[in-house]
């Protein structure tokens, strides 16, 4: 058994929402173990109360920041300082970021320019600099708290709060029972920066050059579904099938006229159905999503 990550969870409480710490920790438990817990900002501001409980439930440290300057945030700098004391006392693994602050870009390169795991975690409104400056982002605003693990594709360890039905249940969540229709979700416009999930039309065309790139060495169409979940967090780090209202990859996948899923007996045992992602084609006159 591969050891756990540990993580350093490093959460900005003036750019997160104390309302989304549980679906952080839950998808911290895809990654590993939140071993040092930490959450900033200046607990005079009332908007900071709701925090109270949560810090206490979730065993979560608090740093106390004063502003000193108007306009300027200390807790940025708090939390920037602790990373790189952290960083170099060399006790995680990885760190997880929780604030839709593009301010933070430039400390996760820093981190994982290290050899650090980088898990961000914001709302649909933080900025692409940062999200890709990520090895995987989290939406928090755009998971259904009663959401299905997406596929069985993630190379992270579990860690000893996720819930058991995860992994028993796993092919079973494979089962294509997903809406009939893939909802893009919902973009800000008015904010010059790109930001938001990464667009359909941009997964599509990885997925082609994908399969072009295999064609061209002179492999099938065709690879397993993890590998295709695999490659598609490592281009964008913030994909996520649930983003798209889709509960598995499989789901999101048919959702493409261009690809398909299989379904094939394992050789180890041929009750077990193992799935592959078909291309059906390639050419740039592809229709879209549906």
């Amino acid at each position: 058994m591969e050891p756990e990550l540990r993580l350093a969870v490093l959460i900005d409480a003036e750019n997160f929402s104390s309302k989304h710490v549980k679906k952080l920790f839950d998808e911290i438990a895809e990654d590993g173990h939140a071993s040092i817990r930490r959450v900033y900002g200046g607990w005079d501001a009332p908007q900071l109360r709701p925090w109270k409980k949560v810090m206490e439930t979730y065993s979560i440290s608090t740093r106390q920041e004063c502003c000193y300057s108007s306009g300027k945030s200390a807790s940025d700098s708090a939390m920037i300082i602790d990373a790189m004391d952290i960083l170099y006392t060399d006790v995680v693994d990885g760190f997880c970021i929780a604030s839709s602050d593009g301010d933070f870009t430039n400390l996760a390169r820093r981190l994982r320019e290290a050899g650090k795991f980088i898990l961000g975690a914001g709302e649909n409104k933080t900025p692409k600099a940062f999200v890709n400056s990520c090895n995987r982002f989290i939406y928090v605003d755009l998971l259904d708290d009663d959401a299905s693990p997406e596929d069985d594709s993630s190379n992270g360890p579990k860690a000893e709060n996720a819930q058991s039905s995860k992994k028993d249940n796993r092919q079973k969540d494979y089962e294509d029972n997903a809406p009939s229709k893939v909802i893009a979700p919902t973009r800000d416009n008015s904010q010059d920066d790109e930001i938001g999930p990464t667009p359909l039309e941009a997964i599509k065309s990885a997925l082609i050059k994908y399969f072009e790139a295999k064609a061209s060495l002179g492999s099938e169409k065709r690879a397993h579904l993890s590998a295709i979940g695999n490659y598609l967090r490592k281009k964008h780090p913030d994909f996520d099938c649930r983003n798209y209202k889709c509960k598995t990859l499989a789901q999101f996948i048919k959702r493409f006229d261009e690809f398909d899923i299989e379904e094939q007996p394992s050789e180890g045992d041929p009750r077990v159905k193992t799935m592959y992602v078909v291309c059906k084609k390639s050419n740039g006159d592809s229709k879209k999503a549906r």
